[in-house]
């Protein structure tokens, strides 16, 4: 009799494992079994606009005893043979060994499986009972189903295909306005009774197990929303952040870095924008995953698809096929992959996922504080319709004014003519600019004939844009006739400005100064002088010479000043004398 005692406790604490819901749901009966037998499960924090579905996998009887905590202290559980999910709960393996696999029982391995009349999972032991018609199997926890249950859930999760919901409900759309996505929804299961429910959500891939035999179990949505942050490469630096400076023509390494937790949403689609000042290395994608080392360095690793497989699709916008969203490209991730991705997190750890690319800032860069944007988002969940806030990023590049002029008084008068050629030094090499249309296109050597010769007028003062933060010289290499050419090349600095305006918001418009013979001047700020750079000429003196009256009007007055001097001093002794 003690023994019989002892082995109906285990029953009795295995089949309470059932009861245990996955980490994807924060579970709990709540109240006492109704006696209208009412049962409805309510699932709070649901998102927006996703669909729930609630599929009963057994039938539950529960006992008349409840705990503090309303939940029945007993339960017993069975699945009749012709259940729809019979084979494949018969079909599920929780200790998979080399070459195993899970999957519904089908043909001569069901009939086996049938005949045995016992099938064992590692989640539950199905035990056929004698003499029922049609033929019913008795439920029970295999030892440590626990640990199962989330696996167990993903497994029923992949075979929901010809099988109806017991009960489906969609949440609300968001309302115009309104800045949450959370929603309560309510599944009416009354009509299937009570049982062991398979919960499913369209948002993500984790699913809830639980058992309802009271009038409402209350599920708390714990689906992990992925999260995405864009950002860019500072060549100077080699560090990446929300901004960096470049020259047009210059290459820009971005990166966007996905957070995943286990239970990562279905349907993951990375979009990336950008605007029409950035063009897109479409063979330049790379996807990595990045580990977070303790001391604060990352480590990446690059994805190695298997040969067969598709882990990723890239989808790029063009004239002839642009993108719906009017984003440049998409990466769409297999679910699986993700899934595999995620399988192994604890509910505290992150997955991180990041996709790298290129993009060349061209001719259409907007120059100064607006910058040229990078826009990334994740959609995800049912059918890609849930979005995640947007992350950005500015590549900023520059310009500066050269006003060659000649002092007219008190007055700078605009002089024509003056040459000049801009170059930076890269490795203590000499690169020379070639620009079109005011914008800089690209940098070439000493020796190129492509090398750019910029020629001041009265009129308008000679623009250079598309410029990097960084280190230039303006060479005069030719000066307008009747002045001095400069003897050595102008310093011109460009840095980027992190100056707070008064309205907060932060100037990012660049500042110039410029440095010559051993003064250094800033560029000036405002509408009428902004980023100006001001290079003076100055007229030659005019040298004497040796023809013409050249130095005759020298000697003649000279010679009169000297006969002044001596009647001078005659004078002054004729009057001492007759004193």
């Amino acid at each position: 009799m003690k023994t019989m005692k002892k082995i109906l406790a285990l029953v009795l604490a295995l089949t309470l494992c059932l009861g245990l819901s996955v980490s994807g749901f924060a579970t709990g009966n709540e109240g006492t079994p109704a006696e209208e037998s009412k049962y409805t499960i309510t699932i709070n924090d649901a998102v927006a606009a996703q669909t729930y579905k609630a599929y009963k996998i057994f039938d539950a009887v529960a006992g008349t005893t409840t705990g503090s905590d309303g939940k029945p202290v007993n339960v017993s559980y069975t699945i009749l043979e012709n259940s729809v999910w019979f084979s494949t709960v018969a079909g599920y393996k929780s200790n998979l060994s080399d070459g195993e696999t899970s999957g519904p029982l089908t043909g001569d391995a069901l009939s086996a499986a049938i005949a045995n009349g016992k099938i064992e999972t590692g989640y539950v032991t199905l035990t056929k009972i004698e003499g029922k018609e049609p033929a019913i199997w008795r439920v029970e926890a295999a030892d440590g189903a626990g640990t199962y249950a989330a696996d167990f859930a993903k497994y029923l999760a992949k075979h929901t295909d010809g099988k109806t919901p017991s009960a489906t409900a969609t949440a609300d759309e968001v309302n115009e306005g309104d800045t949450s996505n959370i929603k309560t929804v309510v599944l009416d299961v009354t009509a299937a009774g009570a049982g062991y429910y398979f919960v499913d959500t369209s948002l993500g891939a984790l699913t809830s197990l639980d058992t309802v035999t009271g009038e409402n179990v209350i599920l708390t949505e714990k689906n992990e929303e992925p999260t995405v942050e864009k950002e860019v490469e500072e060549d100077s630096t080699q560090t990446y952040g929300d901004k960096n400076t470049a020259d047009i023509g210059q290459d820009v390494n971005f990166q966007s870095t996905i957070a995943l937790k286990y239970g990562a949403a279905k349907n993951i689609v990375l979009h990336d924008k950008m605007t029409s000042g950035l063009k897109f290395k479409a063979d330049s994608i790379k996807v990595v995953t990045v580990t977070k080392n303790a001391d604060g360095t990352e480590t990446e690793a690059e994805v190695t698809v298997p040969e067969g497989s598709t882990y990723w699709t890239v989808t790029t916008s063009s004239t002839e096929a642009p993108l719906a969203d009017g984003c440049t490209f998409e990466v769409q991730f297999d679910d699986d992959f993700i899934a595999n991705l995620v399988a192994d997190l604890g509910s505290d750890k992150i997955a991180y996922l990041r996709v790298k690319y290129t993009a060349t800032v061209n001719e259409n860069a907007v120059i100064g504080d607006e910058g040229n944007k990078n826009t990334a988002h994740l959609t995800y969940g049912n059918n890609s319709t849930v979005e995640s806030t947007p992350s950005e990023t500015f590549t900023y590049t520059y310009e500066f004014n050269v006003f060659k002029f000649y002092k007219n008084g008190e007055t700078d008068t605009a002089l024509a003519g003056a040459k000049f050629q801009l170059y930076k030094k890269v490795n203590n090499t000499e690169l020379y600019a070639v620009i079109a249309n005011d914008k800089l296109v690209k940098w070439v050597d000493a020796d190129s004939e492509e090398i750019s010769t910029l020629t001041s007028e009265e009129a308008s003062k000679i623009k250079i844009s598309g410029l990097d933060a960084d280190t230039y010289y303006l060479k005069e290499i030719e000066a307008p006739e009747g002045y001095n050419i400069l003897t050595a090349p102008i310093k011109i600095v460009i840095t980027e400005s992190t100056t707070e305006s008064e309205d907060s918001e932060v100037d990012t418009d660049g500042k110039v100064e410029y440095t010559y013979n051993g003064v250094t001047s800033q560029a000036g700020d405002d509408e009428t002088d902004k980023n100006v750079v001001k290079v003076e000429n100055k007229s030659g003196t005019l040298l004497p010479s040796t023809g013409g009256i050249g130095t005759t009007i020298f000697y003649v007055v000279g010679g009169i000043l000297m006969l002044g001097a001596v009647i001078l001093l005659i004078t002054k002794k004729k009057m001492g004398s007759k004193q």
